[in-house]
């Protein structure tokens, strides 16, 4: 129960929180942002990945010889680790971009 009170104690008023805290929300608030825009991102980038995946496999059963398979596999992979590094890069430089704007006292 004390620590409640302490809580509700920080919070003004009308709910706003004191001008020191302000600023320390307001960067909380930009990188939730920035996280949920990244995550989104993210599983666009695993659904897209997921339907590479399957149209492989459908490349697969149509091989009729192992020089085929060996073929798609060949060109699977390595779509793939153009994509993996472009996403990862991607996501790196976005996790960048919002802290260095915390930091910096940027809007995201």
């Amino acid at each position: 129960m004390q620590s409640t009170q302490n809580s509700l104690s920080a919070v003004g008023k009308n709910g706003a929180l004191p001008e020191p805290w302000a600023p320390i929300a307001h960067q909380a608030e930009e990188l939730q942002s920035a996280f949920a825009d990244t995550s989104n991102d993210y599983l666009d980038f695993l659904q897209k990945r997921s339907s590479e995946n399957i149209n492989l496999l459908k490349r697969l059963v149509t091989c009729k010889t192992p020089w085929d398979a060996f073929s798609a596999y060949q060109s699977f992979l390595s779509q793939a680790s153009r994509d993996y590094q472009e996403e990862y890069s991607a996501l790196a430089e976005s996790g960048k971009k919002a802290l260095d704007n915390v930091v910096n006292g940027h809007g995201a």
